[in-house]
């Protein structure tokens, strides 16, 4: 079983005997040279060169002409040579801009003066951006390209932004970073390196397990490790989502191996598919499964993840009183806080509503009065210390709070507990990534025109 990946790339996961890692082999060690076009134009940038590609889903000419020229006025401010792959010809323009329908990518990234390529994050795109160590600026549109630019992000050697009409500000805001922080540059070499530093290429590789299957075609099953059946967790989420950032930040805390991601985008009813409701009839996010078992709802999940890997924790002790405890901040948690959010943001992302009622914003004060109360004397939700009442409140919390802002003179009590979260290692690599997607979500869903 071939795989095209690498735990440079991906990260690490548990796999058979019979599955090995070939990323990388379609690229050629010796790279084609650049067209004397292209060659001219990448030698002469002084300032270096930024490539803009984003495959074959997404093309260029089917841009809105509004996009095509905010994002011509934005390249046309910086100080780099632009190349730009675009499918027809076009009569926007800039002096630092240079359009070409076909782009030999490869040769593009292996230029020394490359500083940054703009990708859509496609699987193939991500791996020669890594095999190059070129930085990226990820502009994931479906798939696994979510997936994959999530990665790039917590390897740290690329920054992602949301696809939108207006998006040439955020951009600009992540090209200049990563350009200016050489931390970026630093990071996409050294994961560079570690994709590189392998016993075999994965050409040679690739052919050398053909041929050796081929030669001895009669194999025993019986000399497969039980490894080849064990099975990996697969999460389905979307990454704005708050239950589904509880799910993350339990994972992160209990520290789980090997769970597989699916990218379902809601807002293109990809939770409505045929494979999906097989599924999960409810056709919710998250939901998880486990070889054969399959569970939904956040609490669910989050309970069922700690009783199976650490049984018994702090996260959600077996002492009946301190469970009950939690289970009643869950219990609030989707009473209370989750229908708060729900009553505001629903008539966002799934009508057409470009402001909130008085109405809806009464149930998020309503529910921060609640909590505020909760928390008069204690440091946790729960007990001494965070608990998995904690972890689930405050993905809903932290949301409001892109709602209706927490006021501090209000709500003291709310405001230093989401302190206290915030300052937690898996809030801040199971929560802030998601909560940044919403932000950008909610902004743009709310500038919308009708």
């Amino acid at each position: 079983m071939f795989i095209n990946s690498h735990p440079s790339i991906g990260g690490a996961m548990k796999l058979p005997q019979n599955a090995i890692n070939i990323a990388g082999y379609h690229i050629q060690d010796k790279v084609k040279p650049l067209p004397k076009n292209l060659q001219t134009i990448m030698d002469k940038a002084k300032n270096g060169v930024i490539y803009f590609s984003l495959g074959s889903n997404m093309k260029s000419d089917g841009m809105s002409e509004e996009m095509k020229q905010s994002l011509i006025k934005m390249f046309s401010k910086l100080d780099q040579t632009v190349i730009w792959k675009f499918e027809s010809d076009t009569e926007i323009s800039a002096p630092n801009v240079h359009f070409v329908k076909w782009a030999p990518q490869p040769s593009i990234l292996a230029h020394p003066n490359l500083k940054v390529f703009i990708t859509h994050g496609g699987q193939l795109s991500t791996t020669e951006a890594v095999h190059f160590g070129v930085p990226l600026v990820g502009i994931p549109i479906m798939a696994d390209q979510h997936v994959n630019m999530g990665s790039v992000e917590r390897k740290g050697f690329g920054i992602k932004v949301t696809l939108a009409e207006d998006m040439a500000d955020e951009l600009n805001a992540a090209i200049r970073q990563v350009l200016s922080d050489e931390t970026f540059k630093a990071k996409a070499k050294e994961v560079s390196a570690i994709f590189h530093d392998r016993p075999m290429k994965p050409g040679p590789a690739l052919a050398y397990w053909v041929e050796h299957v081929s030669r001895f075609l009669v194999f025993d099953l019986n000399c497969l490790s039980n490894t080849v059946f064990i099975m990996v967790l697969t999460l389905y989420k979307m990454d704005a989502s708050p239950p589904v950032r509880a799910v993350y930040m339990v994972i992160e805390a209990l520290n789980i191996p090997d769970v597989n991601y699916v990218e379902l985008n809601l807002l293109e009813d990809e939770h409505l598919k045929e494979d999906f409701l097989k599924l999960n009839p409810q056709h919710t996010i998250p939901h998880l499964t486990d070889g054969d078992f399959n569970i939904w709802d956040s609490h669910a999940i989050i309970t069922y993840l700690v009783n199976k890997f650490n049984r018994g924790s702090s996260f959600y002790p077996m002492d009946p009183e301190k469970r009950a405890r939690i289970d009643l901040m869950l219990h609030f948690d989707s009473g209370i806080l989750y229908p708060a959010l729900r009553t505001n943001d629903e008539p966002v992302f799934f009508g057409k509503a470009t402001s909130f009622t008085p109405e809806g914003l009464a149930k998020i004060e309503s529910a921060y009065d609640f909590t505020e109360k909760f928390l008069n004397g204690v440091q946790w939700l729960a007990g001494d210390e965070p608990t998995l009442a904690d972890i689930s409140c405050v993905a809903n919390i932290s949301t409001l709070n892109e709602l209706l802002p927490i006021d501090e003179n209000v709500y003291p009590n709310v405001v230093a507990w989401l302190k206290r979260c915030s300052e937690l290692d898996y809030y801040k690599k199971g929560n802030e990534p998601g909560l940044l997607e919403f932000r950008k979500l909610l902004k743009l869903f709310l500038a919308r025109k009708f």
